[in-house]
């Protein structure tokens, strides 16, 4: 298709070094495009030029999505691989390049995990192409020697042909095989007589005594007469009632069989149980995950059935929490990628955020939180969703709105107690304080925690960052980007999806909790979301600006629980982002009405916190922080 069209070709190359077009996701894709170019030997220079000038760029490494920074390396991987099998000495000009050594120097030095730990990737594995045996470029770390690092220096080493149109032709079918003919036999017909053999048989008679009486015998109860039927044509009359799903395959068969009502619901209000039920063991939910999936997201509510969107929602969590690694990404993909409606999109972010907080533990409390009264909304109605769907997604009684809120309130709540503490005279003339309220709540917290322990997975960080957080924030990036400079509609920009989308961010991120092994990383995305969001005009929408402050507050918060490591983080690595988003809340801050309580208080919760985090910082620097208080 682009061989003899030059634009074509060109457009080809800056997206395959780019790594941002989401047309060519996946790494079979981006194998198969260089394959095409075999061994032509100027189209793959240019690439890997055009992909290592990308790689190193600092804007790009610090404003870009992690899965187009991961693209970006696998195609200079697999191109510099083909270059260094064509000649290694057109490889080796390009790694004492200074674009290839400011590439790597930049990607050392970069505040993220991920950018550093790419950068050391491809400094390894193009080192190995070209450098002699002991003299290769080599990080003495813990991460360079794990299973991700091994499968990217590999990429180098993988060589793809393109096979022969022959392999494309049909080959002659094979006949079937014959069924074997069966013996029938033939039925005897009375000219066809069978003779007997003559048997003699002993007939024993028993005789019954009439005075043995019926004592012996229970008599059955008078059988309940038949429900009447509603039609008086017999002919009409369905008595074939379906049965309720026992198998996976039974469960899609009820799913699909839209035109049979009973057996449609009975299959939707089936499904949560039985999915849970056939995920503890064997495979069945495992080999039609997505099949169950895709229907279940394309269910519609076409008979109006009594809880049918609790329903919907509650298999895909019972699909996510099974298996969160697969399921997780899958519901992702289709958030961003599917042509859905704004529902479907609100139904799958509730599912991803109450998924990972069962996950964590915490599934009891988020089921009485689903069980909230809907409250009347008076606004016009072509701007509110169905009556069926808002109880559910409204703004006020929503299951995410409610946990975001929470989680806020308890961040802002150590913050309430020490003001009143201050106002109400010394410490030591108190016998008690407003704050030791919160270590009576901290220690109540930790019981809960550790009773939760037993059914959280020991790699609940891990499950919770690659299955939820990090394809949720690098999907939007990637969406940004793509929607940025064309006249594409990006339906995230809505408020009410937006709104919804940010308050589902915040939750995972504080479900990760300040434990997180990759707290850095998760800072550095949710940093980079907050940096594309916070100058849209759609973020001084009413319903967008408190989840904004939000996220905001959150990972404040979570650095300042990680102790002075996350707290220096904040104040060195991230200084620039931080002071940038510091200087918008304060202008929300002194903009905000009177009336709009919610904003002010969270806009000013952030900056006390921030200006905690910068004297404390302040004072390990210059040591005076070590005294003491009363």
């Amino acid at each position: 298709m682009v061989r003899d069209r030059d634009f074509l070709r060109a457009q080809l190359n800056e997206w395959l070094a780019s790594g941002l077009e989401v047309n060519i996701g996946g790494i079979d894709f981006r194998r198969a495009l260089l394959a095409s170019y075999g061994n032509q030997q100027e189209p793959l220079l240019e690439i890997l030029g055009k992909a290592l000038e990308i790689f190193g760029d600092k804007l790009y490494i610090k404003h870009t999505p992690t899965s187009g920074q991961e693209a970006n390396t696998q195609v200079i991987l697999l191109a510099a691989g083909y270059v260094c099998r064509l000649s290694t000495d057109l490889l080796r000009p390009i790694t004492q390049s200074g674009t290839y050594l400011n590439a790597i120097s930049n990607r050392i030095a970069a505040s993220s995990p991920r950018a550093r730990f790419l950068g050391m990737v491809v400094g390894m594995s193009l080192s190995k192409l070209v450098d002699l045996p002991g003299k290769e470029m080599k990080f003495d770390i813990e991460e360079m020697e794990g299973e991700e690092a091994k499968w990217y220096m590999s990429l180098p080493n993988v060589e793809d042909g393109i096979g022969s149109i022959d392999d494309l032709k049909h080959r002659d079918p094979q006949p079937a095989p014959k069924m074997p003919k069966r013996h029938v036999s033939k039925v005897l017909t009375n000219k066809q007589q069978v003779p007997s053999q003559a048997t003699s048989k002993n007939l024993s008679i028993e005789e019954i005594s009439e005075e043995s009486g019926d004592d012996d015998f229970l008599p059955y109860e008078k059988p309940d007469t038949d429900p009447s039927d509603s039609e008086d044509d017999p002919t009409l009359i369905n008595r074939s009632k379906p049965s309720a799903p026992v198998y996976i395959r039974d469960l899609l068969a009820c799913l699909r069989d839209t035109d049979n009502a009973e057996r449609y619901n009975l299959g939707i209000s089936t499904a949560p149980i039985l999915i849970r039920r056939k995920a503890s063991f064997g495979t069945e939910v495992a080999e039609n995950s997505k099949a169950l999936a895709l229907t279940i997201t394309s269910l519609q509510d076409k008979y109006n059935l009594p809880k049918f969107q609790e329903y919907q929602l509650q298999s895909k969590i019972a699909l996510m929490v099974a298996y969160p690694l697969t399921m997780g990404p899958w519901f992702v993909y289709a958030l961003f990628n599917a042509d859905l409606s704004q529902s479907q999109r609100s139904t799958i972010l509730v599912a991803l955020g109450l998924s990972a907080r069962e996950l964590a533990g915490f599934g009891k409390e988020d089921a009485e939180s689903m069980g909230l009264s809907a409250v009347a909304n008076s606004s016009f109605p072509s701007k509110r969703l169905p009556s069926s769907l808002e109880a559910i997604y409204s703004n006020g009684t929503n299951p995410i709105g409610a946990l975001s809120k929470k989680l806020s309130q308890a961040t802002l709540q150590p913050l309430a107690l020490h003001a009143a503490d201050s106002l109400t005279g010394p410490n030591a003339l108190k016998v008690r304080t407003f704050s030791s309220r919160i270590e009576v709540e901290k220690k109540r917290q930790m019981k809960e925690q550790q009773r939760r322990q037993k059914g959280i997975p020991g790699d609940l960080h891990k499950i919770l960052s690659n299955g939820f957080y990090f394809p949720l924030t690098n999907a939007f990036g990637t969406t940004m980007n793509s929607t940025s400079s064309s006249s594409v509609h990006n339906p995230f920009l809505i408020p009410q999806l937006l709104h919804l989308f940010i308050q589902t961010v915040t939750l995972i991120l504080s479900t990760l909790g300040p434990n997180a092994v990759n707290l850095a990383t998760l800072t550095n995305e949710a940093l980079a979301l907050l940096m594309a969001l916070h100058n849209l005009p759609v973020a001084t929408e009413p319903t967008v600006l408190p989840t904004i402050l939000s996220l905001f507050l959150a990972v404040v918060d979570l650095n300042m629980s990680a102790g002075s490591i996350g707290e220096e983080k904040l104040v060195t690595e991230f200084v620039t982002e931080v002071m940038e988003m510091r200087e918008w809340v304060d202008g929300v801050f002194e903009r905000a009405s009177k009336e709009d309580e919610e904003v002010r208080i969270l806009a000013a919760g952030i900056m006390v916190k921030l200006g905690v985090v910068t004297d404390r910082y302040q004072g390990r620097l210059l040591g005076t922080n070590l005294g003491f208080e009363y």
